[in-house]
């Protein structure tokens, strides 16, 4: 009788550290979302997922359009958590996410904080190419979804395809960049 109550009270253990170490649906990253954040989503949307002070809004001009930068802060982060970058034509919609927080992570569990050796670990590397902030990993199982590293004594040019024998596993995520 001891010995069930032994197994069932680690078979309970085990449950629980498994369903924490998978992020909640409102910290998912898949294709095309984060969290509650879609890819082609409305930008006033936001305005039901985050509460207003967690929201700030950079208008920005480039290449002849405006557009905007909104600039959100989920609780407990202190730096800025997610980057969102729109588009507007007739409606504003969110054209690119950047994951800066640790609290989002893939079905795998990664995500920023990571090291490379964790990334290759779950997900197989298809190309690496420069970009404005760091070199862009991306994988197989999501090809808009970039992981961003900075390669010490590399620059990185926008576009530049690299090869993998530049990763050092030991690297780790800075960013996620989604598009």
């Amino acid at each position: 009788m001891k010995k069930h109550f032994i197994l069932i009270i680690a078979f309970c253990f085990v449950i629980i550290a498994k369903a924490q170490s998978q992020p909640t649906k409102d910290f998912l990253i898949q294709e095309g979302k984060v969290g509650k954040l879609e890819i082609d989503m409305s930008i006033d949307k936001i305005k039901e997922i985050f509460k207003p002070d967690q929201i700030k809004i950079e208008n920005k001009k480039g290449e002849g359009n405006d557009y905007s930068i909104y600039k959100l802060f989920v609780d407990g982060d202190k730096k800025v958590s997610l980057e969102l970058e729109t588009i507007c034509v007739d409606v504003c919609v969110i054209a690119r996410i950047l994951v800066y927080s640790e609290k989002y992570k893939t079905d795998k569990n990664i995500g920023v904080g990571n090291t490379l050796a964790e990334l290759k670990s779950k997900y197989t590397i298809t190309t690496i190419t420069g970009g404005e902030d760091g070199i862009i990993v991306y994988i197989d199982e999501m090809s808009q979804v970039g992981f961003v590293v900075k390669i010490p004594g590399i620059a990185s040019f926008p576009g530049k395809k690299f090869d993998k024998t530049v990763l050092n596993d030991t690297l780790k995520i800075e960013s996620i960049y989604m598009y």
